[in-house]
């Protein structure tokens, strides 16, 4: 089949929408090699290395963000209110090779699951094409997904160093907690290959009962590397199988038959809300929502379903519990080839559930950490895709199935001597941070079994929900501001905390007298001049953050995002959600007293050392500034006197005011640098581009050079996705997979090198799918 190249151009500002560039939310999809302006101070001349920071520009059809409401022809874009962590990821490298300049380059992680989303953008040439009009993806809350193809891999949250052995230079990864982590060429930040294969990776969709291309698969944002043992540790969970097979069952019906869908949906919430007790609403209603291919919700007659759904349920209940046992998590590891050796843990004789989500891991020398953390996932988020048309639903779907996040954390610790490659299960020791706990850091160094954990509590603050265009300010009754549309939830109902926990790995108890946690109410009493404060705690930095050659023995200085209180982040819902918050140590008239008065943001160092957590130093910004990354930098050569993790700068991605009120107010990205010993006397620097627009950036880390690499044996890409579709039992929807993927797809990756070709399956004849038909008629088990 031959590629009209044409089709293969990519400009990634060519979108149908055209989002302003000026708001709080903008951020430009366009790609960058260029130098920054200095606007205030110099950029120290010691400063050197390479920053790499992890991002979301939006959509192909987005332009950028915000996303917009309307499209070209007026109707209302089934993407406007997406949250902004949904979005393709975009990698952003500051280079301080050069004395006296800021060097910046972005690209966008062109996945294949990017490059199926491009041709069936809005105008894109597979959107043009009668075979494939209808694969489009949509935006499903924090995800993005497809029927036929499946779910994107975007790519967009974190970005992680490694370097094996075998490898002259460091590689770098940019890693999603919906799919496997994908190699970036540290130099021109192409993709290279993703880690493992797709069959390596076990998705919340059975292969039994559907295989996508791009499979529905969970792991973690942050996987870990110790840069000694040249071992790279990933998890992979699988969670609420029911609910999602369920959940795609009412995408089909609501593409078929949208209108008689959503007034079934309607008349179940209504028979919930007559309940008096919520959480048996609420089960009941998750229930019936995602009760898998029981509810055919493309069935246009009710009646009939209801028969249908009374003859299936026994046989579905009897095929899920034979064929699919539950939820369960595996590790693998990667040593930089091919092939990875994957483990299922278990905890206690059994395996492990994940009621939220596993988005950080740990390391130390003897053990790796899992976690069951405080950032949840339920079905309510995945609702926004239908608002647009049907508002009435989204709003609640909400409020009768959102929880409050788990007011803890749950860890798991595997020893690093049983995960040996004569084994295919291992134990784990489970234990518990008494506190909400997403992004958290270990001491390398973990003597006589204490293992010591650095932690960052968002403490009654939800960082999965976002503002929808339905939410009302809290204490006016007010519409939320347009331009907050898609943002972070992140109206803070508690004081933010920061700790050190040291547990005994091997029985799971917290050792008390070693563990400390910090928080800094300030001078509440003049909210303007509060002072040092933990208001808000977000992301942080230190020497030794994933470094590619060194992880520190003991964390000692961290640096610290506090985000403050600001009445107009904080909604209605949220605050109902968290009035009642059980860790409370600030009483709920305080915090509204405060929030209405509003508390600025600030940079903390806090020292993590023994016996008790110090915040030391403290920056205060003006009104209305809006910090997103925080990367700490080394300088070059080092300065007598001074602590090796005080010895460098702290740099800040931030959004500042320029002109303008309300929604109207205008922003511009800008890179502020502090020197890390003296934070107090505020940024030595400030840069600006006016090409240079972000909404929000994520994660970062810090490296000493950014080679270009080209490692040996990597997944071959093409191989690889052909496996995939090889094994698709349909006839019909194969051949239309492997014709799309031809054309749309494969161009991209045919130059790849390096990568091993494997032996493409057998021939798979359909005897799952043929199995499964038997079954429901009634003929035989599969």
């Amino acid at each position: 089949m031959t590629t009209n190249t044409t089709e293969l151009d990519f400009n990634p500002v060519d979108a149908p929408a055209s989002p302003p560039m000026d708001r709080l939310l903008s951020a430009s999809r366009e790609e960058l090699d260029l130098d920054m302006e200095i606007v205030e101070g110099e950029l120290p001349t010691d400063a050197h290395g390479h920053i790499y920071i992890n991002s979301a520009v939006g959509s192909v059809n987005s332009g950028g963000l915000p996303f917009v409401k309307f499209e070209g022809d007026g109707s209302l874009d089934g993407e406007w209110n997406t949250p902004i962590f949904n979005g393709d990821g975009y990698v952003i490298r500051m280079d301080f090779d050069q004395p006296g300049k800021l060097h910046l380059k972005t690209c966008i992680v062109k996945t294949p699951s990017f490059w199926a989303d491009h041709a069936l953008r809005e105008g894109g040439p597979a959107r043009e094409d009668k075979r494939f009009r209808k694969w489009i993806f949509k935006n499903l809350g924090m995800a993005r997904m497809n029927l036929v193809f499946g779910q994107r891999n975007q790519a967009n949250v974190a970005v992680i160093p490694v370097q094996f052995d075998h490898d002259p230079e460091p590689r770098m990864l940019a890693t999603y907690e919906a799919g496997r982590p994908w190699e970036i060429n540290p130099d021109s930040l192409e993709v290279i290959a993703p880690v493992g294969k797709s069959e390596d990776f076990d998705s919340m969709m059975p292969t039994w009962f559907w295989r996508y291309v791009f499979p529905a698969v969970m792991t973690t944002a942050h996987p870990v590397f110790d840069p000694y043992t040249k071992d790279f540790y990933i998890c992979n969970f699988v969670q609420g199988v029911r609910n999602f097979v369920g959940f795609s069952r009412l995408m089909a019906g609501l593409d078929k038959n949208p209108d008689k869908v959503v007034k079934r949906i309607e008349r179940e919430l209504d028979k919930a809300s007559e309940k008096e007790d919520k959480e048996e609403a609420m089960r009941d209603f998750e229930n019936w929502l995602t009760g898998g291919a029981s509810n055919d919700f493309s069935e246009a007659d009710e009646k009939e379903a209801k028969n249908r759904e009374e003859e299936f349920v026994p046989k579905w209940e009897k095929l899920v519990e034979k064929v699919y046992p539950g939820d369960f998590v595996n590790v693998l590891r990667w040593n930089g080839h091919p092939d990875l050796k994957k483990w299922r843990v278990r905890c206690n004789g059994k395996d492990i559930t994940i009621s939220h989500n596993m988005h950080q891991m740990g390391i130390t020398r003897d053990y790796l950490i899992l976690s069951n953390c405080s950032f949840k996932n339920n079905v309510s988020m995945m609702f926004n895709f239908i608002f647009p048309k049907y508002p009435q639903i989204e709003s609640k779907i909400r409020d009768l199935v959102s929880r409050p996040q788990n007011p803890y954390a749950d860890l798991y610790f595997i020893k690093r001597e049983d995960l040996i490659d004569e084994v295919d299960v291992v134990h784990a020791t489970h234990a518990r941070i008494p506190l909400e706990t997403v992004h958290f850091s270990c001491n390398y160094e973990n003597p006589d079994g204490k293992v010591t954990i650095m932690t960052a509590h968002n403490t009654a603050n939800c960082p999965a929900e976002w503002v929808r265009h339905f939410d009302r300010k809290k204490f006016d009754g007010e519409p939320m501001k347009k331009s907050l549309y898609g943002f972070l939830a992140v109206g803070q109902m508690d004081i933010g905390r920061v700790g050190r926990y040291v547990f005994d790995a091997e029985k799971g108890g917290l050792v008390e007298e070693e563990t400390s946690v910090l928080f800094e109410k300030g001078n509440v009493e003049e909210p303007d001049n509060i002072g040092p404060h933990t208001w808000g705690v977000g992301l942080y930095s230190y020497r030794g953050y994933e470094e590619v050659d060194h992880r520190p023995a003991e964390i000692k200085n961290i640096y610290w995002q506090i985000f403050g209180l600001d009445r107009e982040y904080l909604t209605d819902f949220v605050y109902d959600l968290y009035k009642n918050y059980p860790n409370r140590e600030v009483s709920i008239e305080e915090v509204e007293r405060l929030t209405q008065k509003g508390v600025p943001t600030g940079l903390a160092r806090v020292d993590h050392s023994a016996p008790e957590l110090k915040l030391n130093d403290f920056y205060m910004f003006e009104k209305d500034h809006h910090m997103r990354s925080i990367q700490f930098l080394p300088r070059k050569t080092r300065t007598e006197g001074l602590p090796e993790d005080m010895d460098g700068y702290v740099m800040f991605t931030i959004t500042v005011p320029v002109a303008g009120e309300g929604d109207d107010r205008t922003y511009r990205g800008e890179v502020w640098l502090w020197d890390a010993a003296k934070l107090s006397e505020g940024p030595v620097c400030k840069l600006h581009h006016p090409k240079f627009k972000f909404a929000y950036t994520f994660h970062s880390v810090w490296t000493k050079t950014a080679a270009a690499t080209n490692p040996i044996n990597q997944i071959g890409i093409i191989d690889d996705i052909d496996d995939m579709v090889k094994w698709i039992t349909n006839p019909v929807r194969q051949v239309k997979i492997e014709e799309f993927m031809d054309l749309y797809v494969y161009p991209h990756f045919k130059n790849q090198q390096n990568y091993i070709d494997d032996e493409d399956p057998a021939d798979y004849l359909g005897k799952a799918y043929k199995a499964v038909l038997k079954l429901f008629k009634g003929n035989k088990k599969p």
